[in-house]
């Protein structure tokens, strides 16, 4: 491929994504419909551009409903894959051997689309990891600062009039460089959070998405729009309810679970310990025991399994470095008074003194 087609692509991958982000935060009107009509039915380039962006953002319900936007004879399949389903659905009439071919063939033709968008995806879009136990820090391409915590991984997708970063797990704080023209969307599940220059932590698990902002106002849009069926054309879809969308500016929390909830200001001192682990600490005011294992558990490969119901309430306090399990079993055992039991290297076992 030639540096005139690759640019040529990222053009189109720039553009298909601005359409998805468009489609993501609020209904199209019936002029934007027709403009998108009208882009997609210049190239199958630019549908398949368009898939791709769908298939990254999330957002599957446009796949349901782009057929009806292109002009008769342009509906061509927008992945193999869907491809290889329609026709192990078609062969169950013909004969077992024959549709044993088209399967096989279908199921190439996957494989081979794979490696394509695995290439593909290398011209505008990286993945970061971070292991159990350790963090790290980067300054991205526009000047953004990402601090990722322990056990996290995220998708950077970046272009001329977009700045994605999909958080797929685990923890990170976010410096926004101010950019106007280009705000900056973390996704988490099917919410995204966006801001154009600030500064906010995402922590993610269990499809549980608590954000943080420490300084200036991000967006929350806690769902993607909603529809009113099944065949639904995009200009008749309807804005996400008011629940899932909500501003949240300097000191406020709030946590989405399909839509957002716990709104919260935050006390100075509530912050400084939720951030803790950005400076190798973990801090705890009163936490159960139980909290408290699930957020130590996070930078080790050791189980701590807590044997007794009756100490999973015990309220605790105090500093840990994050990654010292031992000196936090010490504490507990030495300082509140609980039984720590090493089975082995990878096993502890939390019960009740007799006096407990």
């Amino acid at each position: 491929m030639t540096v005139t087609n690759i640019r040529n692509r990222e053009q189109i991958l720039e553009t298909a994504s601005e359409w998805v982000v468009r489609m993501d935060n609020s209904a199209l009107t019936q002029h934007e419909v027709e403009q998108l009509q009208q882009w997609l039915a210049e190239s199958a380039s630019h549908r398949k551009a368009f898939a791709e962006m769908v298939e990254i953002w999330g957002v599957t319900d446009e796949l349901k409903v782009l057929s009806e936007l292109l002009p008769s004879g342009k509906a061509e399949p927008l992945a193999v894959c869907r491809l290889a389903q329609w026709w192990r659905q078609c062969t169950k009439s013909i004969s077992t051997r024959l549709a044993r071919k088209l399967t096989a063939y279908a199921a190439m033709a996957c494989t081979l689309l794979l490696v394509f968008l695995s290439w593909q995806l290398e011209l505008f879009g990286k993945t970061y990891v971070t292991p159990v136990g350790t963090q790290r820090t980067m300054t991205l391409a526009d000047g953004s600062l990402m601090r990722m915590n322990t056990n996290t991984r995220i998708k950077v997708v970046y272009s001329g009039s977009t700045r994605l970063i999909v958080l797929q797990q685990g923890e990170a704080q976010f410096d926004v460089k101010k950019d106007n023209q280009r705000p900056f969307t973390v996704r988490v599940g099917e919410a995204s959070v966006t801001a154009v220059g600030t500064a906010f932590n995402i922590d993610y698990s269990r499809d549980i998405a608590d954000v943080l902002v420490t300084e200036g106002v991000v967006e929350i849009n806690a769902a993607p729009p909603a529809t009113n069926g099944f065949f639904t054309t995009l200009a008749d879809r309807t804005p996400a309810p008011a629940a899932s969308r909500i501003s949240l500016s300097e000191g406020q929390s709030a946590k989405i679970d399909k839509s957002v909830q716990a709104v919260r200001q935050l006390q100075p001192e509530e912050i400084h310990r939720k951030l803790a682990w950005q400076k190798g600490m973990l801090m705890f005011n009163g936490e159960r025991l139980a909290e408290v294992i699930e957020q130590v558990t996070r930078y080790t490969d050791t189980r701590i399994i807590i044997d007794d119901a009756d100490i999973a309430n015990i309220a605790i306090g105090g500093y840990f470095r994050t990654g010292d399990t031992h000196a936090m079993l010490d504490a507990l055992q030495n300082s509140f008074d609980i039984k720590v039991t090493r089975v082995n290297p990878k096993l502890v076992l939390l019960g009740k003194n007799s006096q407990l």
